[in-house]
């Protein structure tokens, strides 16, 4: 008995009655079913292998958040944005007024063909002194020049 593998992905791991190709057990000593349990040991592997890979680059992609606009979950993070992009943290306080405290910034573009706006939001960051997790709803113009000019690129076709 023996497993067959093959660049096929169909037929990677077949099992037959003896190896063809060399005509001899490949691990000397050990008997065809010994042999053909270490092979299918090592084509399960393979398999866990590949499904992990696969599955943790699905993970590693990015999930949607609620749109500050319309409510949905269809915003996205816009890419490549300078980090140092600060403003006030914007939070509404309990006792009136708004919390001042300068945060650094994420940009979001809301997906939804009927809504397409953009949003703000305080990036997460242990070292700040604020820790509200504040977004809002953005209209253009937009005031800093380097969120502007990054907008314009991620839109044009």
């Amino acid at each position: 008995m023996f497993i067959r593998t093959h660049s096929n992905p169909s037929s990677l791991c077949e099992v037959g009655d003896e190896d063809k190709s060399t005509g001899s057990n490949p691990w000397p000593g050990d008997s065809s079913a010994e042999t053909a349990h270490r092979r299918m040991k090592l084509c399960t592997f393979a398999y866990m292998l590949v499904l992990t890979l696969v599955l943790s680059a699905s993970f590693a992609t990015q999930s949607p958040v609620p749109c500050a606009a319309c409510k949905h979950e269809t915003a996205m993070l816009i890419p490549n944005l300078p980090s140092t992009i600060r403003a006030a943290c914007g939070k509404p306080l309990p006792g009136g007024g708004t919390c001042q405290v300068e945060r650094r910034k994420n940009f979001y573009k809301c997906k939804r063909p009927e809504c397409g706006q953009y949003s703000r939001g305080n990036a997460t960051s242990k070292v700040e002194d604020c820790i509200h997790r504040h977004k809002e709803h953005i209209q253009g113009p937009f005031e800093n020049p380097t969120v502007l000019s990054s907008l314009h690129r991620k839109t044009r076709p």
